[in-house]
């Protein structure tokens, strides 16, 4: 009986399964957001390998890697995250006052560094680049 069985309930489970994935899969707002970590890390993997180079294109790079998070993760287009857009999330999606403010700032900082002469020290690098990260993952764990 249970060899009758087997083949049936394996093939239902096979069409519900193939069909959730579907359905997941032409949802773009939730790829986007599912795979807005691991495209995070691939731009911190880079910006990490840039932090010996040029001021600028490391302040860009950990600048995009933190937009395009958010930008994936709140399903924005690219280049849309601004200040306001900051306070408009925090309120609609109840984050804390202190991230909103760390992004804030994090990203003040990214445009004064990257349009300013000014070089950084390597210390100084490690500082920033960790701060980006220790904010991109509280955000995930918020949301």
């Amino acid at each position: 009986f249970l060899l009758f069985l087997f083949p049936l309930v394996a093939y239902f489970s096979l069409l519900l399964t193939f069909q959730r994935q579907r359905r997941l899969n032409s949802d773009q707002a939730l790829v986007r957001a599912r795979s807005a970590r691991g495209k995070s890390s691939r731009r911190l993997k880079k910006a990490k390998s840039l932090m010996v180079a040029e001021n600028s294109l490391f302040m860009r790079e950990l600048s995009q890697s933190l937009s395009g998070y958010i930008s994936d993760k709140f399903n924005l287009g690219s280049g849309e995250v601004t200040a306001l857009d900051i306070q408009q999330l925090v309120k609609t999606h109840n984050l804390s006052e202190q991230l909103a403010s760390d992004l804030a700032d994090q990203f003040q900082q990214f445009d004064r560094l990257r349009f300013s002469n000014q070089d950084l020290s390597p210390e100084e690098r490690q500082t920033i680049f960790a701060a980006v990260d220790r904010t991109i993952k509280t955000l995930g764990r918020q949301m």
